[in-house]
């Protein structure tokens, strides 16, 4: 995509060269999965990014900054964080698809298909549930999946 302009103006050469990705709408989704990648891996304590949300001050806004800041520096790690975070959804569907429902019973809340929430249960927190880590679909009426990645009670999120 990169083009390479020149125009000669007298004696004066003038060259063009967009950086590659730039403005591009990759570069945008790369920085993007590089910024929920972190929050996300800062929340279930993967190390490198911990530091790196630590280091961004844990303000969003920052973290998109270091993350563009990344682009240009170092495209080739942006490029492998965006990789490995596809790879990382892909997992995460895949797991909430294949999660076993262990009840039909319609007195429980569909909402967590892997165990029997009641549909009559007060408004209940995850020290209430005695489970982590557990598939959640909207609508999530008891607020179990604070970070809206489809798991329930993940060690470290905010837990409610």
């Amino acid at each position: 995509m990169s083009r390479l302009g020149l125009a000669v103006l007298g004696a004066v050469v003038l060259v063009t060269v967009p950086l590659a990705g730039c403005g591009d709408g990759a570069r945008d989704a790369r920085i993007q999965s590089c910024v929920e990648a972190t929050k996300f891996g800062a929340f279930v304590g993967e190390p490198d990014d911990v530091a790196l949300w630590s280091a961004a001050g844990e303000d969003e806004a920052t973290l998109r900054a270091t993350c563009a800041d990344m682009a240009a520096a170092e495209p080739e790690r942006l490029a492998r964080i965006s990789a490995d975070w596809d790879a990382t959804q892909r997992a995460l569907r895949e797991a909430q698809a294949a999660a076993p429902t262990t009840s039909t019973d319609s007195s429980c809340d569909p909402s967590y298909p892997a165990m029997c929430i009641r549909n009559d249960a007060e408004d209940l927190d995850c020290n209430n549930i005695g489970a982590t880590q557990f598939v959640v679909v909207p609508p999530d009426r008891h607020g179990l999946d604070t970070d809206h990645d489809g798991f329930g009670c993940v060690p470290g999120a905010d837990t409610g």
